[in-house]
């Protein structure tokens, strides 16, 4: 009989290793290309996106193997439909997305003057219907709950899509979160299938070579939010999706990527800075 550890330790080092092998083929039948896989990024370079697609397989064979040895089968599966569907929605908003709606308030303004369901819509009304199928194994029974549910599961995996505008944003995030999660007894091997996994494709998309893209994104925001569902007590389920509606609303009006890079407004803040210190 194998050792724990040893077992736990051969299934990440799979993982890491699966990931350079699926990352390293698909850079490499994309880049320099023109196709729906690659996107241009805040440098005006083409790169490859939709880096989910790389991440998924690597993470789910380890998971799938490791919830089916310790877990139940039932966890494996539900967990890999959560995962399959984060991926799908982000999937299809890389490559069918309306890049001029922005904001949730935009894609409903789509929808109520056009009569046009955009992929961000679709994206946010998938989160919702995904956090129900996770409601459904928490044991929820009142329509409050299953709504705030929902709502969060959208709000925070869309959170990790607005931070997907510099290389490793979302994974840094990830990675923060990840940790704070444990540091607070929300212990799940997944996070470290996915730690091996990212430290492998961080360095990549840290060279410009591919990025997260909504598939990513959403696939990270998607693992935190599934967790913090099943994990939450009501209360504190309801503090953070206070906070993650008033972030939200902000950014309807105010850029995130302006408000941490805008060089202007970084200059502007600086100047503030000083003249406070000179009385003026």
């Amino acid at each position: 009989m194998i050792d724990n550890s040893l077992f736990l330790a051969i299934l990440l080092l799979f993982s890491l290793m699966f990931t350079f092998f699926l990352l390293t083929r698909y850079i490499k039948m994309l880049e320099g290309g023109d196709s729906v896989f690659t996107a241009t990024n805040y440098e005006g370079k083409k790169i490859v996106t939709a880096g989910g697609i790389v991440l998924l397989p690597a993470v789910f064979l380890t998971a799938y193997y490791y919830y089916h040895t310790y877990g139940s089968t039932y966890d494996a599966i539900i967990y890999f439909i959560f995962l399959a569907g984060m991926l799908l929605m982000g999937l299809v908003d890389d490559l069918q997305g309306d890049k001029k709606h922005k904001g949730f308030r935009g894609h409903i303004w789509l929808f109520l003057r056009e009569k046009k369901v955009s992929t961000g819509l679709l994206k946010a009304g998938g989160g919702f219907v995904l956090a129900m199928l996770v409601a459904v194994g928490t044991g929820v029974t009142s329509n409050t709950d299953w709504l705030a549910k929902g709502i969060f599961v959208a709000l925070f995996a869309n959170f990790f899509n607005l931070l997907d505008t510099r290389p490793a944003m979302a994974i840094k995030a990830f990675y923060i979160i990840s940790i704070i999660f444990i540091l607070f007894g929300i212990v799940e091997f997944i996070f470290l299938i996915f730690w091996v996994s990212l430290y492998v494709y961080l360095p990549w998309e840290l060279s410009r070579k591919i990025m997260l893209g909504d598939t990513g994104a959403y696939l990270l925001g998607g693992i935190i939010a599934y967790f913090a569902v099943v994990s939450f007590s009501p209360l504190l389920l309801y503090i953070v999706l206070f906070f993650l509606l008033v972030l939200h609303m902000l950014l309807e009006k105010y850029s995130l990527s302006k408000i941490m890079w805008d060089k202007t407004l970084h200059f502007n803040w600086q100047q503030v800075s000083l003249l406070k210190r000179r009385g003026e």
